[in-house]
């Protein structure tokens, strides 16, 4: 979960704010539903 805010500073340095919120529920939500799995 910690790896969420890291990408997210690196993306809104790089990219537009609708970019960065969009990638960052693609994380968050690719996050949520894997570590289940990997548990």
């Amino acid at each position: 979960m910690a790896v969420v805010p890291a990408i997210t500073e690196v993306d809104m340095a790089s990219f537009s704010p609708v970019q960065t919120v969009r990638a960052t529920v693609v994380q968050a939500s690719t996050i949520f539903y894997d570590t289940p799995a990997t548990i």
